[in-house]
């Protein structure tokens, strides 16, 4: 992983509904994208948790180790197509855009690239959908 969106990988961007708010805090400062997308363990996209979230949870009280289930946008904005993606990002100046697949399961995703772009990050060829926590993301500008 590395400081640009070069570096990013599915699974950076990606954590399990049972992760902690502490693990999601730890993996968005890592991956410096303030943004994760919920996965259950079949891939389909359950919501996303934002920074912001993680923020207002914590005032109101919750611990650390709340499970971002509790604390995650279950409405977020996605796209199945790149063009989508893309118009949806700049009509709400979303630091991302998943592309989902029909069944629920992001397949690329539109990512701000840090200086006021956009890069979209496409899958790499994966046997399946069988874990949330592998696969690659590869950028075509």
């Amino acid at each position: 992983m590395s400081n640009d969106s070069s570096g990013v990988l599915l699974s950076d961007l990606l954590i399990a509904p049972s992760a902690s708010v502490r693990a999601a805090l730890t993996r968005m400062t890592n991956v410096r994208k303030g943004i994760l997308f919920v996965c259950g363990h079949d891939g389909q996209l359950l919501g996303v948790v934002s920074d912001g979230d993680l923020r207002r949870a914590i005032l109101h009280d919750s611990v650390l180790s709340t499970p971002v289930s509790s604390v995650l946008n279950p409405d977020p904005i996605t796209a199945s197509t790149e063009e989508e993606a893309r118009t949806l990002a700049n009509q709400h100046s979303a630091v991302a855009v998943p592309i989902l697949d029909r069944i629920g399961v992001p397949i690329a995703m539109v990512l701000d690239d840090g200086a006021g772009g956009l890069v979209t990050l496409h899958r790499a060829a994966l046997e399946g959908h069988s874990s949330v926590t592998t696969g690659a993301l590869a950028i075509v500008p």
